[in-house]
């Protein structure tokens, strides 16, 4: 039941889409913000701490710090008909001003004298980035890419600053550095995120993040209030799957991709929670559970 509950959250977020980075996908207007490696759905990354308890865990900050210097490019992206450009970011002395991704734009005209063709990505078909004075906000008002190169990677999309830093805390360059067992004691997961899409070193990065997010953050997982938690919630649903199999679901998507069991979380919703709920019963089916 774990193994399925947590492949329908893979399935959704990055497997169907063969992808590690997360894709541009919060539209406004119908139209992308190139600001969206800041955060989606009203969140922002780079403000994502972790508790005082994981801090108190670290002897200090358990959180990245923010690199307000950082410039770096997402390794995956989308392909849908006219799919926003690869995430980017870096300071605003670098992208002093960026604007939207317009999926409907036109950039291939083999026809044209000269040819045009689209050029921002392989197999690109449509679309191209529209720069805007000032910027063009996401769904949390950011205008720009500085220090947001925290997004989502791996197959559960793990995003923001307290993931990250637990990471190289627990498996990274800080644990090596603090003369602790490292996994990874050659990676900074804090300066050097993107090694978990692009590492040919460490392939299986993308997965690794994702279970790590699961262990720490799911299975873990005990309301504020002690009214839920995911190891009780899976002893009831092994009583009796056909009853609460959909609740199950429901809670552990909410927790894994808005951080709670009863979504909305700080006013994020999950997104494509039916989805997720038809991939878990699929899995349930394939790995014989009911």
């Amino acid at each position: 039941m774990n193994v399925a509950a947590f492949l329908a959250q893979a399935v959704q977020d990055t497997i169907q889409f063969d992808a590690c980075d997360e894709n541009s996908w919060d539209s406004v207007g119908g139209l992308y913000p190139i600001s969206n490696a800041c955060g989606q759905f009203g969140q922002t990354y780079q403000d994502a701490v972790c508790s005082a308890e994981d801090d108190s865990i670290a002897g200090g900050s358990m959180s990245c710090s923010v690199d307000e210097t950082m410039v770096l490019s997402a390794h995956t992206h989308a392909f849908w008909y006219g799919a926003p450009q690869p995430l980017y970011c870096g300071p605003t002395s670098v992208y002093p001003s960026v604007g939207y991704w317009d999926p409907d734009a036109t950039c291939h005209n083999p026809w044209a004298d000269p040819p045009k063709y689209c050029s921002d990505y392989s197999g690109q078909t449509s679309g191209r980035e529209v720069s805007v004075k000032g910027g063009f906000a996401n769904s949390a008002g950011r205008t720009d890419v500085a220090a947001c190169c925290y997004w989502g990677r791996g197959v559960l999309q793990t995003p923001g600053v307290c993931t990250y830093g637990k990471l190289n805390f627990y498996l990274g360059a800080r644990a090596a550095s603090e003369g602790r067992d490292a996994a990874y004691p050659d990676i900074d997961f804090c300066r050097r995120p993107d090694h978990i899409c692009n590492s040919t070193i460490y392939p299986e990065l993308k997965w690794t993040v994702g279970l790590f997010q699961w262990l720490s953050d799911v299975q873990s997982y005990v309301a504020a209030d002690d009214s839920w938690s995911f190891v009780d919630a899976v002893h009831d649903f092994a009583k009796a799957p056909s009853t609460v199999e959909t609740d199950f679901v429901d809670s552990v998507s909410g927790i894994s991709f808005a951080g709670c069991h009863s979504p909305p979380c700080s006013g994020i919703r999950v997104h494509a929670k039916l989805e997720r709920s038809q991939t878990f019963a699929t899995a349930l089916e394939v790995l014989g559970v009911v």
